[in-house]
């Protein structure tokens, strides 16, 4: 027999994956990955370092400029550990991402808004957002980061769009009040208001520290003075 036609007799007599290795691939692509499930992070302390120390990697550099080195060594681990648990810095990320939204969704379902006065109500929910923000600012890099992105860490988690429902719902209820009292613009809805609290606050955290470059750090007094302005140019956009 010729060398080539050895090759083929070897290729055709190969055998492929049996019917058990097969369906064990095709389970575990269905299941859950059990490593990194809510109950596994609950349970190991370890998954829970390496989660926060992944939030300070990737809110410091974001995806491309993040190493899971740097974030192994924050944890206290090893990458091999890591890459164990989430198989790739993409999947950590992913993760990160969404556990991150999710918490700050949660956050906001949270906060009592309900002033009676619709503008005082929907000025309560942007300054909580903005709180939460500037307590994490890991977030407000994430939120750019997806944006360079295209939110697609955010798409894969099924959690996120009833959660975001139950946020755009509690701002709904103070808009719809004030446009039926002609306060606020009936073409505005919810979806498009909280693009446009995020747009606002996003954009004005994540360029102050460029700003602080050139012009010093904010004061607690000009601080304060800048939360109440960031809300009145929000409000006076929404204004009927």
């Amino acid at each position: 027999m010729s060398s080539r036609n050895r090759q083929q007799s070897i290729a055709v007599d190969r055998p492929g994956p049996s019917p058990t290795i097969a369906g064990k691939a095709a389970r575990r692509r269905r299941e859950p990955d059990r490593r990194t499930s809510p109950e596994m992070r609950e349970l190991s302390p370890m998954l829970k370092r390496i989660l926060e120390a992944a939030e300070q990697e990737f809110g410091d550099k974001g995806l491309d400029g993040a190493k899971i080195l740097s974030i192994a060594q924050a944890a206290g681990t090893s990458k091999q550990l890591v890459y164990h648990y989430f198989e790739s810095k993409e999947r950590l990320y992913e993760i990160t991402v969404r556990e991150m939204t999710h918490a700050t969704f949660i956050k906001m379902l949270a906060v009592d808004i309900d002033d009676g006065d619709p503008i005082e109500s929907i000025r309560k929910f942007f300054l909580a957002y903005l709180d939460h923000l500037e307590q994490n600012p890991e977030f407000i890099v994430i939120s750019v980061d997806q944006g360079l992105h295209h939110g697609a860490q955010l798409r894969m988690d099924p959690r996120l769009p009833e959660t975001r429902r139950q946020v755009l719902q509690k701002l709904a209820a103070p808009l719809i009040a004030g446009q039926e009292l002609g306060l606020i613009k009936g073409s505005l809805d919810a979806h498009m208001a909280f693009f446009l609290i995020t747009t606002v606050i996003v954009g004005s955290l994540s360029l102050r520290t460029v700003f602080a470059m050139h012009d010093g750090p904010v004061s607690e007094v000009s601080q304060e003075s800048w939360r109440n302005l960031m809300s009145q140019f929000f409000l006076d956009a929404i204004r009927a």
